[in-house]
């Protein structure tokens, strides 16, 4: 497949075209594990079962990412802490560890920090003294498989990445089978593989851990009755796949990679990633560091080879922004030190992350970053009501709880009911007070606009709203003053929003030009789990509005005497007439993902265009949920149209196309030919952070793609 820039005379605009290619191979139902992986049956070491376990902890007073990036780093030494410039020490107690840094777990990966698993296993290296926060395990094994098709299951919390080598810590020629990026509570993740010859096959399993709970146990489902889980290697089970530590002989001999940063086929890598190999020496097979070569998309990069001991580091950190869910080509060449060298070559791909990379070429209409505005250290003059209003902005709630005297440093006080203008540094206060997660509430992922990096994602002062440690329901609405924009064209709304979704609460941006009287759609953020889908895969926004949701914030209105509340459409000031044409403006959310949804949000807002008095409302409803805050809210009257990008990428078996969604008065349609009156629109796109994303299995000869408007 490829991607064309074209002008079309029936567009009126340029546009993107991607010609699909028959003949592409679609995703297999099972990963097909190569004969080449297996290594004989007699080299298992039976006198070491089971697995090499690793365990690398970080001080928990820092802010890991919850990544399989991050783990990766972490494990090979390379996270770097910001406040010394220096890789984290490991805190983790490894005084029950190898001389080789692994522990040895003869048993089975059913492990929980608190030994609450139902094997009654901790975490090695994670006694609690040290806190139970912030760490990485790596598990090395060689599993006994017979011919046919595995599903394999992890049950993680947080995330994982299951990957099968000849050499279990080769990560160049590694394949991924299953993994989670994410922070996530306890959850499952089945996958399927096919081995083609019995044999031992090298396998590797990461685990991470942000905050709160941790644990992770590691299955393959019993053929005999697929209802059924067993835990690798479990002694108690007759039909439970064998594990080793190590081969016995050759084995796993050769030069390998313990850091391959990014891994084969990796997705969600940063946008201005550091690309890192580190090659170790195996017996006689040593590395010629003048030998290494690296390169990104055919082009041959700067990258010079150091030797330290038994390991060979090659590192690159690309200059350029890489564009979001763009797909590129490395390429590793290095040989040993023999008379006649041996030469590898190792190439695959990566993928970008899923990133807001904004260009706003002007400057605001309106502002403001409410760092002008005092906290709000004590209660408004209208308070205990509730509403009132703050620099004119209004705060309306009907949350439950409350008499605790008003105070800031209390989640639980009245002055969180509604929404409230705090600091920056209050955040941090409240969270030395082990009060709430103040660094779960801080973290952000790169995110760029005019290529500058966003460093943090508030800033001074903001408007809050929590849920998190409050009980019951909170129902909470903030309403902008009546905004003067006329006279302005092609505007869009701008705000930095710390917000992290929960499985049961929904939060809103609407916009009004009729001073409230009537509301238009912006952004509506549910959990993804709970977005409804029609019979082509796009959101039926009707559906996902009135599903009543059990675990949904209600409320009791004296005025009418009614319960309101109990889905999700109840807290979003659009008319019910309109509804099942929201779709567009509906974002599924990752359920307690901390990071996934602090963003830089930019949004069109077409009808406010000339309009003498806009006004802006944003709503959370939750039942103690997670949180919400706005910083840097703005209004910019862009320059006049041009085409969006529309972006192609392979991710497994498909093709994936996207553009952002901010063009959301641009239509997907698509083609067999690109004759005019040939076009229809192509339904199915759903919101996917900051693109609209379709994936779309090849079958035709060939379609093309365009953005229309």
């Amino acid at each position: 497949m490829k991607l064309n820039p074209l002008c079309h005379p029936q567009a009126g605009a340029c546009l993107g075209i991607l010609l699909a290619l028959a003949g592409t191979a679609a995703a297999q139902p099972a990963i097909a594990i190569p004969a080449t992986f297996a290594h004989p049956v007699n080299q298992a070491d039976t006198t070491a079962p089971g697995f090499r376990v690793r365990t690398v902890q970080a001080e928990s007073t820092n802010t890991l990412d919850t990544s399989l990036l991050r783990a990766e780093a972490q494990l090979a030494g390379l996270l770097i802490n910001a406040a010394t410039g220096q890789p984290f020490d490991n805190i983790a107690d490894v005084s029950t560890f190898g001389a080789d840094g692994y522990y040895s777990e003869a048993t089975v990966i059913d492990y929980d920090q608190n030994g609450a698993s139902n094997s009654g296993l901790s975490i090695p290296g994670i006694t609690g003294a040290t806190g139970t926060d912030n760490f990485s395990v790596e598990a090395l094994t060689y599993l006994q498989l017979k011919p046919g098709t595995y599903t394999m299951v992890v049950r993680s919390d947080d995330g994982f990445r299951v990957t099968t080598a000849p050499n279990p810590q080769n990560l160049l020629e590694s394949v991924t089978l299953g993994f989670y990026d994410g922070g996530r509570g306890a959850d499952d993740s089945a996958f399927e593989f096919t081995i083609p010859a019995e044999g031992l096959y090298g396998f590797r399993l990461v685990y991470y851990e942000g905050g709160s709970d941790a644990n992770v146990s590691w299955y393959l489902v019993d053929s005999a009755d697929p209802e059924a889980r067993i835990l690798i290697n479990d002694a108690n089970e007759t039909s439970a796949v064998h594990a080793f530590q190590k081969l016995t002989g050759a084995g796993a001999a050769g030069i390998y990679a313990d850091v391959a940063a990014p891994p084969p086929n990796a997705t969600g890598v940063p946008p201005k990633p550091t690309l890192t190999f580190r090659l170790v020496d195996n017996g006689t097979a040593v590395v010629n560091p003048a030998s290494v070569q690296l390169s990104l998309d055919g082009t041959a990069l700067p990258a010079t080879a150091t030797k330290s001991g038994t390991k060979t580091t090659v590192t690159h950190t690309v200059s350029d922004l890489l564009n979001s869910l763009s797909v590129h080509t490395l390429k590793l060449v290095y040989a040993d030190s023999a008379a006649t060298p041996n030469v590898t070559t190792v190439q695959y791909n990566f993928t970008v992350i899923d990133y807001p990379n904004l260009t706003i070429p002007v400057p605001p209409v309106y502002s403001e970053n409410f760092n002008s505005w005092e906290e709000q250290v004590g209660p408004p003059a209208e308070f205990p009501a509730n509403t009132w209003t703050y620099h004119g902005w209004t705060v309306e709630h009907h949350s439950n709880g409350g008499g605790v005297e008003w105070d800031l440093d209390n989640p639980n006080s009245d002055a969180y009911q509604g929404w409230v203008v705090i600091s920056k540094d209050r955040i941090n206060a409240v969270g030395v007070l082990d009060r709430w997660d103040a660094e779960l509430r801080l973290s952000l992922p790169q995110q760029f606009i005019n290529q500058v990096q966003v460093s943090d994602i508030v800033e001074g002062n903001f408007f809050y709203a929590e849920s998190d440690q409050r009980g019951d329901s909170q129902v909470q609405y903030l309403f902008t003053p009546d905004i003067n924009l006329a006279g302005h064209t092609n505007l869009y709304l701008f705000f930095n929003s710390m917000y992290e979704q929960n499985q049961d609460n929904i939060a809103s941006v609407e916009y009004s030009i009729d001073q409230g009287a009537t509301w238009l759609p912006i952004l509506y953020m549910v959990d993804k789990n709970d977005l409804v889908l029609n019979d082509t895969g796009g959101i039926d926004a009707e559906a996902t509005l009135t599903n009543p949701q059990t675990d949904t914030a209600t409320y009791f209105d004296e005025t009418t005497g009614e319960t309101i509340g109990g889905y999700y459409g109840a807290f979003i000031g659009a008319a019910p007439a309109t509804w099942p044409t929201l779709a567009p403006y509906i974002s599924g959310r990752i359920n307690d993902d901390p990071l996934e949804s602090k963003r830089v949000e930019f949004h069109r807002i077409p009808q406010a265009d000339n309009q003498a008095k806009v006004r802006f409302r944003f709503a959370q409803a939750g039942t103690a949920s997670w949180y919400f805050g706005i910083d840097n809210f703005a209004i910019y009257a862009m320059p006049a149209d041009t085409a969006p990008p529309l972006n192609i990428a392979w991710q497994n078996g498909k093709v994936v196309i996207s553009w952002p969604a901010t063009a959301a008065d641009w239509k997907l349609q698509s083609s067999t030919a690109l004759a005019a009156g040939s076009w229809t629109d192509a339904p199915g796109a759903v919101v996917s952070g900051s693109n609209m994303i379709l994936e779309v299995t090849p079958s035709a000869p060939r379609v093309y793609y365009r953005l229309y408007k």
